[in-house]
């Protein structure tokens, strides 16, 4: 979710991790394509998935994927991306 330059990151956290995770605290997330960015930790669910032993966290952070840097790139008059 992208909101006033920020976009909202949800991720999977194992239980040893989440447990030194604060608010307000700066992060290192790593994507799914395995880039690293910046952030600052939003929100920590005190919930931990008893089979996977994962919880969640929530991060904001000002970076841009590169689908959203694409649109915002484009004339006005170029298709929207994706399509």
């Amino acid at each position: 979710m992208a909101r006033d330059g920020l976009v909202e990151l949800d991720a999977e956290v194992g239980e040893a991790q989440l447990s030194s995770l604060r608010p307000g605290q700066a992060a290192m997330v790593t994507l799914p394509d395995g880039r690293a960015v910046s952030g600052t930790v939003r929100m920590v669910s005190p919930r931990i998935d008893a089979t996977s032993r994962l919880g969640k966290a929530r991060f904001d952070s000002r970076w841009i994927p590169a689908c959203a840097r694409a649109a915002s790139d484009a004339p006005p008059s170029a298709p929207p991306v994706g399509r």
